[in-house]
């Protein structure tokens, strides 16, 4: 059974998003009071707040290896900190509101998505690598595979898009009912896609850029592939 170990106060707004650093020393929690919060879990007490965004933090994301922490945010910026709270660099290309970032697992390219309809690449310098535009409506959640060869995207236009690090579109899951998304499995040695809604199964077949949708899954609001890739 699991039991409360604690609760961790201090934020003055709605908690979004939160992320556990590499080796668990750290949790990080992004607040509609527009700041990150750092925390011991093994103290229960705050580590930092860190303050910069001019809008509500609706996505936090540690790097691998724990180095750099990146927080998404209403202002249409991601910001970059380190694990004691300085602020390392602004992200700005995005339009619309920031909703959600994840790290590559090599920690070489963070990925960016949100209101604006787009899915942007950065690197841990804060260069822009790419951005990447076959979606035509809201993107609402990204997620890297386990060797971080493929993105995959969910987008209010129903559809889940599959993207290289290079920013080329590979493959396609479509015709859903409702937004997109969920659980996802890269097998490697059938190369199947699937993921998994309430019971529900959409499986995509066949080598990278030859897709083609066998069955549909009906609702999508959170993409996560399992870091071996083969399983939900």
């Amino acid at each position: 059974t699991m039991e409360l170990k604690g609760t961790l106060k201090g934020h003055t707004g709605s908690v979004a998003s939160i992320a556990w650093n590499h080796d668990g020393s750290l949790i990080a929690s992004g607040s509609y009071d527009n700041t990150v919060m750092l925390w011991d879990p093994k103290t229960m007490q705050e580590k930092g707040t860190l303050s910069g965004h001019n809008g509500y933090v609706l996505s936090v994301a540690w790097s691998q290896n724990g180095s750099l922490l990146a927080s998404g945010s209403s202002d249409c910026t991601v910001r970059l900190w380190t694990p004691d709270g300085q602020e390392r660099g602004t992200l700005t290309g995005h339009t619309g509101y920031v909703l959600s970032i994840a790290w590559s697992p090599d920690g070489a390219l963070l990925a960016s998505a949100g209101v604006d309809e787009t899915v942007r690449l950065w690197t841990p310098h804060g260069s822009k690598k790419g951005t990447l535009t076959n979606h035509s409506d809201i993107v609402r959640s990204v997620a890297w595979n386990h060797d971080g060869s493929l993105l995959a995207s969910g987008s209010d236009d129903k559809t889940v898009r599959l993207w290289t690090r290079e920013g080329e579109e590979v493959g396609i899951l479509s015709k859903t009912t409702l937004f997109v998304a969920s659980w996802w499995k890269l097998d490697a040695e059938t190369k199947k896609l699937a993921a998994k809604v309430d019971e529900k199964c959409a499986t995509v077949e066949g080598s990278r850029g030859l897709y083609t949708v066998t069955s549909r899954a009906d609702m999508v609001v959170v993409l996560m592939f399992n870091k071996d890739g083969r399983k939900w």
